[in-house]
């Protein structure tokens, strides 16, 4: 939401992230994620401190410092609602990271995460399964 706005009639429009309030505080940040979209908008260089978490939809997620990138491929599957899939994403690569799994197992279970969020309209609900495969895929470097 930092990258976003809204009009006079309540329409959603991007912004370039030096417009923002986070301007001044982004080289603070370890990570920011960014959508295709979001991403035409950063217009500021996070002193390569900040890494760039580029969401792809069906084609996975890339990892972005120092001038490089990983891409991390994912299994797409059938979209019905995007909506809410870039923070399902970053939930998984949160508790990747917080569950001592390098960045690229934690996009991994990002990716998961965010496949799982668009596979129905609305708030997504994870089966027991579901859940179970997540703590494995953060016990394990799949």
């Amino acid at each position: 939401m930092m990258m976003r706005g809204l009009d006079s009639e309540g329409n959603v429009f991007l912004k370039k992230l030096s417009e923002t309030e986070y301007s001044n505080v982004i080289h603070l940040f370890d990570y920011l994620k960014v959508s295709e979209a979001e991403f035409r908008f950063l217009d500021i260089n996070p002193l390569n401190k900040t890494k760039i978490l580029l969401t792809l939809g069906p084609k996975g997620c890339k990892i972005i410092a120092n001038n490089r990138e990983k891409h991390i491929l994912t299994m797409p599957l059938k979209e019905i609602e995007s909506n809410g899939s870039g923070d399902m994403f970053l939930a998984g690569f949160a508790y990747g990271l917080l569950n001592g799994c390098d960045e690229e197992t934690a996009a991994k279970i990002g990716n998961y995460c965010g496949g799982l969020a668009v596979r129905a309209v609305g708030v997504p609900k994870l089966s027991k399964k579901e859940i179970e495969i997540i703590k494995e895929m953060a016990k394990n470097v799949i």
